[in-house]
């Protein structure tokens, strides 16, 4: 069964509702809520809480959580994440509130990932594939594309700056191995997520990670594996202009189960190709859902409080542009909401080459400012295959 936008974000003001013309791709479908979906082959979901947290004011906060995986001899088939008040309303952006970015791993490998578009993995609709969390969940490739470069639409190049993968992982790739026995990385869950606040008053949260699956006694199950295709965060930048990672290789045969981008305000699509032909576009839409709609509070960094006016990288155009981001989400702006999903898409064969590209137009789209500085950018792929 198919989900296609038109139908799950009906009368929503989007700043991209469908695919460009002539683009019959896959990527424009919004995967469903997983409380809306059905289990699937008897499964169990349970949702598992951390925290509660406090999100001081106006501020980005990094929790890192350590313990055991939610199930034990199984397959996990579905994941979706969001922060939540006390009372147990959600907390999203129009309360200030961001899950900016989550990531799970396993040992020391990374399974899952979302930005606070919250999306909805699902890897069983068509296919008898979930995550297996006693072996490996790594396509083998590792990071590919840090450090790629940027190129405008205009065609002149320039230097894509990389920070860390996340602003949580580049903390903990930066700390080494006292990170890794903080976190326990050798064995065990490792949860880590950035809350950023865009409130006027602290707020306390929980962490709320749902997670489907199935027994290894289903044999019908196999194994998923997980590629991430990234740029790493460069610098914000004005103007219409796409990332490119580097290639991944297929080390075996594999049937596409799930592809997503993740971006930052200001993007408009992410591309996938095999072999350099484009199999995927996951297009971002803004405000398709409620929360998405700006920042509650005075907090926003409109003021620029606390900035050196007279540092040279602080110039006249870039207070401007720093303002603009700011002032649109105080004003009412769209927020990135919903990623669109490329699902049971195709295969790819031992040797084939994977690579995307992420694109970015900030006439259509603004950027993101906090606290007086516009927000790094992203442009990254999780793709998941089943090898057969």
């Amino acid at each position: 069964m198919k989900f296609f936008v038109g139908s799950v974000l009906a009368g929503c003001a989007l700043a991209q509702t469908v695919a460009p013309a002539g683009t019959e791709l896959p990527g424009t479908a919004v995967m469903p809520r997983l409380e809306t979906q059905d289990i699937i082959d008897g499964g169990t979901r349970k949702t598992i809480k951390h925290g509660p947290w406090v999100m001081p004011a106006n501020k980005m906060t990094t929790k890192t959580v350590r313990g055991e995986p939610p199930c034990t001899s199984c397959y996990i088939t579905a994941i979706q994440a969001k922060i939540s008040f006390l009372d147990g309303k959600e907390a999203n952006a129009d309360q200030g509130a961001w899950l900016h970015h989550i990531t799970l791993g396993k040992g020391l490998s990374m399974f899952w990932a979302a930005g606070n578009e919250r999306p909805t993995l699902r890897l069983n609709r068509k296919h008898k594939y979930g995550l297996d969390l006693e072996g490996s969940t790594s396509a083998g490739g590792g990071f590919a594309g840090l450090g790629a470069g940027l190129t405008s639409a205009g065609g002149s190049g320039a230097a894509g700056g990389s920070g860390g993968l996340l602003s949580g992982q580049g903390s903990l790739f930066g700390k080494g191995r006292a990170a890794k026995r903080q976190l326990g990385l050798s064995s065990g869950l490792f949860i880590m997520a950035d809350l950023m606040s865009m409130a006027a008053e602290d707020m306390q949260v929980t962490l709320d990670i749902t997670y489907e699956w199935v027994p290894k006694t289903n044999t019908e199950y196999k194994g998923a594996k997980m590629e991430w295709l990234t740029v790493g965060e460069p610098k914000a930048r004005e103007g219409t202009y796409k990332f490119d990672s580097q290639k991944w290789t297929a080390p075996w045969s594999a049937e596409l189960l799930y592809a997503i981008g993740h971006m930052h305000d200001g993007a408009t699509h992410s591309s996938l190709f095999l072999d350099n032909k484009e199999i995927c576009r996951s297009i971002m839409y803004y405000n398709a859902r409620d929360g998405y709609g700006g920042a509650a509070g005075e907090g926003h960094g409109h003021d620029m409080e606390g900035m050196d006016t007279g540092a040279a990288e602080h110039s006249h155009r870039r207070r401007d542009r720093i303002a603009r981001a700011d002032n649109a989400k105080r004003d009412g702006p769209s927020h990135l909401s919903d990623p669109g999903v490329c699902e049971n898409f195709g295969a790819v064969r031992t040797g084939q080459k994977l690579r995307m590209e992420g694109w970015y137009d900030t006439a259509k789209n603004p950027l993101m400012g906090h606290n007086g500085e516009l927000e790094d950018l992203m442009a990254n792929m999780r793709v998941y295959m089943g090898p057969t």
